[in-house]
């Protein structure tokens, strides 16, 4: 435990605490560091901090992050048959779920505003071609791209045929 004085600057104290005893009382877990800080900034008052630093060295390199984001982007596309990338406060989206509702399909929701990764995962799907963002639609695993694409499907009766195998039956 470090005792901070009223002297000197918490922060710096608290830097040169883990400096010193960061691998005295912290372990290491594939390029992650885990430890345990206690603090006793008054005679009563002691907060116990755990904390974990990713280690930039032994961690991601470089574009490893975006590959990472990538792989699970084209993981979750292909988890089922119709999936939907959506944001909970876009109309467009709404308008893409409403038209597979009235079509018999459920497709599996991906909302990227409720994921922790959601905004590399806007970026991925980008790099994959979509227009924008969201909503990004795959159908069996394949890219059919924004709601430009999937209404001009639909108004040319390529939809259907392609939505078929995954129709819930009623």
């Amino acid at each position: 435990m470090v005792a901070i004085s009223k002297s000197s600057s918490p922060m710096h104290e608290v830097r040169a605490y883990m400096s010193a005893h960061m691998c005295e009382e912290s372990c290491k877990l594939e390029g992650t560091t885990v430890g345990i800080l206690q603090l006793q900034l008054q005679k009563d008052i002691t907060f116990t901090i755990l904390f974990v630093i990713f280690s930039a060295a032994e961690g991601f390199k470089g574009g490893d992050f975006e590959d990472l984001v990538m792989d699970k982007v084209t993981r979750l596309a292909s988890e089922k048959g119709v999936v939907l990338f959506s944001k909970s406060s876009c109309c467009m989206c709404y308008a893409v779920k409403i038209l597979f509702q009235e079509l018999g399909v459920t497709p599996m929701v991906h909302e990227l505003d409720q994921d922790p990764e959601g905004w590399e995962m806007e970026k991925a799907l980008m790099r994959l071609g979509c227009n924008g963002p969201v909503p990004a639609i795959f159908i069996g695993g394949k890219l059919v791209g924004s709601t430009n694409e999937v209404m001009s499907l639909h108004l040319s009766r390529g939809l259907m045929p392609m939505l078929k195998p995954y129709q819930t039956l009623c």
